[in-house]
């Protein structure tokens, strides 16, 4: 039977250090926006297993979810913060 959860991410095999490295190297906005999906993600993570019965691990998947919400919130802050300083960067943008 073939695993449904792969082992690497396409154009980064075993380069996960590289993967977060390029993700953390975008403007704070989109790492913000990052976060937000992997919280999304988890949720329909926990959802499905739920579904399944599998409540304790629904329940960690759902705590998994809400700390990667906590990580959002913390890079919007970080984006605030550095906005003046990135005018004319986020103009370029418009």
């Amino acid at each position: 039977m073939a695993s449904s959860h792969p082992t690497e991410v396409e154009g980064y095999k075993d380069e996960l250090q590289l993967l977060c490295q390029c993700i953390h190297a975008m403007r704070y906005d989109r790492v913000e926006e990052f976060y937000r999906c992997c919280a999304v993600e988890l949720y329909n993570q926990a959802t499905a297993d739920r579904l399944k019965g599998r409540e304790l691990l629904a329940d960690l998947l759902e705590k998994s979810a809400r700390l990667s919400e906590q990580q959002q919130r913390m890079f919007a802050l970080i984006f605030e913060r550095c906005k003046p300083y990135m005018s004319e960067e986020i103009g370029r943008d418009k």
